[in-house]
């Protein structure tokens, strides 16, 4: 079976990709935590161990609907961690550059210390699904997905934001596509900003910078996710983010700066 993701992700060996409008977040532009996804499969393609363990990018121009290539650079191949870059390129420019230490997590449930506990979210029932037949001013890309937002999470879509910047749910792919380490960029980058329930009103927050750090590999067919900024400043932003198992073990960790584009 063919899954949708699967199919926008997929590079050419020789780098090129299609970057189709079912992952944009506005008209003709691409996905940030999508493009990060691709850059990712490009990435995994050089490695030899099969975890990503952290990745960064740089978001140095939005990168647009249609063709693109990706650039890789093994900067070093060891035994146990191996770290490539992967830039993303349109029309000769860098749209995301990023880095990934990769690795093998298979091990990584072997836990020592862990102080941080799941949100506590309804069941995604008693959640509120953001569907973009419903709601038009949802970015396409959330088409592909079936995310439910908490109740108290959905305030500012009504003009009544709760005064917290935070932001929590449920995630999963709409056609059933199990979540894999693969998925974990878009979806540290899939659920509207926490700073829109502090009465910020902005039809842009684009990426500058996101990190996601990957923990264990996904073991369910739906994520919980919870985000906080604790500082917005001038026009910027930061956005610190937990994805979880359905069972509460602890998947991924992000953390991203953003800028109110007013």
């Amino acid at each position: 079976m063919s899954f949708e993701f699967d199919d926008a992700t997929a590079v050419a060996a020789d780098g090129s990709v299609a970057l189709p409008d079912r992952w944009t977040m506005g008209p003709g532009f691409a996905h940030g935590g999508y493009l990060m996804s691709v850059a990712l499969a490009a990435a995994m393609e050089d490695a030899s161990h099969p975890d990503p363990v952290t990745m960064s990018a740089h978001f140095v121009r939005p990168g647009k609907v249609g063709p693109a290539e990706v650039e890789t650079t093994v900067i070093k191949a060891g035994r146990s961690l191996s770290t490539i870059r992967a830039d993303l390129h349109q029309d000769d420019e860098v749209c995301v550059a990023t880095h990934t230490t990769i690795g093998d997590l298979s091990a990584a449930s072997d836990i020592g210390h862990q102080s941080m506990e799941p949100p506590k979210l309804p069941t995604p029932d008693r959640c509120i699904a953001a569907d973009p037949a419903k709601f038009p001013s949802i970015p396409r890309m959330v088409g592909n997905l079936d995310l439910r937002l908490t109740p108290e999470s959905t305030g500012w879509a009504s003009g009544h934001p709760h005064g917290r910047a935070t932001m929590e749910g449920w995630v999963s792919f709409r056609d059933g596509r199990p979540i894999d380490t693969l998925s974990l960029p878009m979806f540290a980058d899939a659920l509207p900003q926490p700073v829109l329930n502090v009465g910020v009103v902005a039809l842009w927050t684009p990426t500058i910078e996101l990190t996601v750090h990957v923990r264990r590999r996904p073991t369910t067919q739906r994520l919980g996710v919870s985000f906080r900024t604790q500082l917005l400043a001038g026009t910027y932003f930061e956005s610190s983010g937990t994805l979880w198992n359905d069972d509460g073990t602890l998947v991924a960790m992000s953390r991203q700066i953003q800028l109110i584009n007013r």
